[in-house]
């Protein structure tokens, strides 16, 4: 069951321990910086703000992030800048306030995140869905279906232009979407 909300997506397959084995591997893939990316992507940008400046801005700072490693403290003072952007998108108190602009994020991303669950689904029967939440997707996959996975994700990456982050986890602990436990 997939959930569909104004923050995002969530869906997530009953509580337990899920392990990779011999024959199957957990596969986390999670989109780069979902959010601000759809915007920078697809030339969005608060109504009221002229797009060309705001996207290269807004690209700069992804742009900025990335040259720090995810440890480095900079790295997520940049991550925040990012995503209040998109948050304050939301809030009729900030200048970058325009609802629309929110709903075409959100809407958006939850529908490319679906087309690539189902293309997941239907490419591969035998894939366990484990997770679907806001910006990534965990499945259980056969190991000798790997290749065909990822040039799924790499075609998905093609038609969006947005980048998959992918994991390999050894076992996930779920209560819920909300509350789990993953292991590299």
């Amino acid at each position: 069951k997939t959930d569909y909300g104004l923050g995002g997506l969530h869906g997530c397959t009953a509580p337990g321990i899920y392990e990779s084995t011999d024959t199957h591997v957990i596969m986390s893939v999670d989109v780069a910086s979902f959010y601000p990316n759809l915007a920078i992507r697809n030339k969005w940008s608060p109504a009221h703000i002229p797009k060309e400046p705001f996207c290269e801005l807004y690209e700069w700072f992804y742009k900025t992030r990335k040259k720090y490693d995810k440890k480095n403290p900079l790295n997520y003072l940049f991550k925040i800048i990012l995503n209040s952007t998109y948050g304050l998108s939301k809030n009729k108190h900030s200048f970058l306030y325009d609802p629309e602009l929110t709903f075409r994020i959100t809407m958006n991303g939850q529908l490319l995140l679906s087309m690539l669950y189902e293309q997941i689904s239907l490419a591969i029967p035998e894939a366990q869905p484990i997770m679907q939440n806001t910006d990534g997707l965990e499945f259980k996959i056969p190991r000798t279906k790997l290749e065909e996975f990822n040039t799924i994700c790499k075609e998905w990456e093609e038609m969006t232009q947005l980048t998959l982050e992918v994991d390999y986890y050894k076992k996930m602990i779920i209560r819920d979407v909300n509350n789990y436990i993953s292991i590299y």
